[in-house]
């Protein structure tokens, strides 16, 4: 149940989003691998889980470098931030909260993830590193 709130959190947070003005990135495929570096509060959760890699196109409206999933209804809308090179996503939820925070430098970003959640089981926490390069224009 708690992995299920975890990914109902996530999936509010990574719905398309601009931030006003937008990062000083280069749209475009990117590379982008996520290495989770520690589940805490989650019974049975692996140890050492090995990072995964993904290429997506991001282009200016659709800068979030993670997969856009359907949206939580019961979840607010995403407060987005960007400050020169860094745009922060974070979302509350009924039973627990997320934030992205990315810095992109010409081809490269990098950044964390952090859900934290609630509930009649304990509380959850997940953080991960980000890493992306771009490999060029979109297909």
């Amino acid at each position: 149940m708690r992995g299920r709130r975890i990914a109902l959190i996530a999936g509010a947070l990574l719905v398309p989003a601009h931030a006003a003005g937008g990062p000083p990135f280069q749209a475009g495929k990117w590379e982008i691998t996520m290495t989770i570096e520690k589940i805490e509060g989650l019974p049975g959760a692996p140890a050492g889980i090995p990072p995964t890699t993904d290429t997506r196109c991001l282009t200016k409206e659709q800068v979030m470098p993670l997969d856009p999933l359907p949206p939580n209804e019961d979840c607010r809308k995403p407060v987005v931030k960007s400050e020169g090179e860094t745009v922060t996503w974070n979302v509350r939820c009924p039973d627990g909260t997320a934030q992205v925070t990315v810095t992109y430098r010409g081809n490269r970003f990098d950044g964390t993830t952090t859900i934290r959640t609630t509930g009649t089981g304990g509380a959850t926490a997940m953080t991960a590193r980000l890493a992306g390069k771009r490999m060029g224009a979109c297909e």
